[in-house]
């Protein structure tokens, strides 16, 4: 019998080996490698854009804060420090300023989402009538607002949590946090979410 020569490594091991192959291609990109930075890019792009698109009107807009978020990490990469935080939660935080300063720089007071782009993300076929769709349209509309009044760190987790479907383990790798402080984290948003809807959140 034939051995597996590239056997399924076990899932911490996988993540582990996906850190130190992230790591390497940071610290070539800190040295100048504009290559080693562009797979960066081609590893972290779909997420951060999900991530903004969650913000703005557009998905024209999303598309070029993306591009803009990568562009200042590029100029940022040398100031970028491992040991504090995990890549993609430093894109992370790059992109929340980016939409805050984009916001201001649009003179409005939140971001959000057209309402074209609200009924991608629902579900057609839940719903028995026209009127319970766009009731539960006004109703996810009014969480997202909320979401965007919540702090920077737990915008994070209910993002990662509810929207990219991730367990507490995975994003507290991700975030570079016990799992402990994610559980935490997301029971301050809960609350939070509470006392500015002033009823019960549907992630309750």
């Amino acid at each position: 019998m034939v051995k597996d020569c590239n056997p399924q490594l076990p899932p911490e091991l996988n993540n582990h080996v996906r850190l130190n192959e992230e790591l390497e291609l940071v610290q070539a990109a800190c040295a100048g490698d504009v290559e080693a930075f562009g797979k960066l890019y081609q590893k972290n792009s779909e997420r951060v854009y999900r991530y903004i698109a969650y913000r703005v009107r557009t998905p024209a807009e999303a598309e070029d804060l993306t591009a803009q978020v990568f562009l200042n990490a590029w100029k940022a990469i040398s100031r970028y420090k491992p040991q504090e935080s995990p890549f993609l939660a430093w894109l992370y935080t790059i992109s929340h300023n980016q939409v805050i300063n984009y916001v201001k720089s649009r003179g409005q007071n939140t971001a959000f989402t057209s309402i074209d782009t609200a009924y991608e993300l629902v579900d057609n076929n839940r719903y028995n009538s026209p009127d319970e769709q766009t009731a539960k349209l006004a109703e996810y509309e009014e969480l997202r607002q909320a979401i965007l009044h919540l702090p920077t760190d737990q915008q994070h987790v209910i993002f990662l949590r509810y929207v990219e479907e991730l367990g507490h383990a995975e994003i507290g790798q991700m975030l570079g946090k016990p799992e402990v402080t994610v559980r935490g984290i997301l029971f301050r948003a809960h609350e939070g979410l509470r006392k500015f809807l002033k009823r019960e959140s549907t992630f309750g």
